[in-house]
């Protein structure tokens, strides 16, 4: 028998036929999300934070230049790329309000006031990074506010038996 040692503690002995069963244990211990509609949101929040991080600084660089070079049109260009970057950054506030938490029920993305998780970590000085990149790259988030790990799968209802007529 070989012992497995999965996070947060959980001791399981399992052989080569229970690993598939230790994977779904670890895989669905993640909090997962109600809805497609809720999916889809986060998705959205995720993709406008990760542009409006790469936008800032590109539109500083082009303006920065173009003053420097005395360039019009290379400053028209950027006015526009920052003016882009503050309308994508309305766009998120609308969406990223939107996005909660399922277990703390938290606005992930929207400008919460409450403390961070003390474990909760940073993505180039950034919570909202992080877990953008999170849900973009892996499909999973961890919520900086309760620390849980969120998994971006739409929570699978139970069959429900239909009422009889009467």
């Amino acid at each position: 028998m070989q012992h497995l040692h999965p996070p947060r503690g959980v001791y399981i002995l399992a052989n080569n036929r229970s690993k598939v069963a230790l994977a779904e244990i670890l895989l669905h211990g993640m909090h997962s999300l109600r809805s497609k509609q809720s999916l889809r949101r986060f998705q959205l929040a995720a993709l406008l934070a990760w542009t409006r991080f790469l936008l800032i600084p590109v539109s500083a660089g082009i303006m920065a230049w173009a003053l420097v070079s005395h360039d019009n049109a290379l400053l028209e260009t950027g006015a526009k790329l920052a003016a882009g970057t503050v309308a994508i950054g309305v766009l998120l506030w609308i969406v990223g309000r939107q996005t909660r938490c399922p277990l703390c029920q938290t606005a992930v993305f929207g400008s919460a006031l409450c403390s961070k998780h003390r474990h909760s970590k940073r993505l180039l000085g950034s919570h909202r990074l992080r877990v953008a990149v999170f849900i973009l790259m892996r499909g999973q988030f961890t919520c900086p506010y309760c620390n849980e790990r969120t998994s971006m799968q739409v929570r699978k209802r139970p069959d429900r038996a239909k009422p009889r007529r009467r």
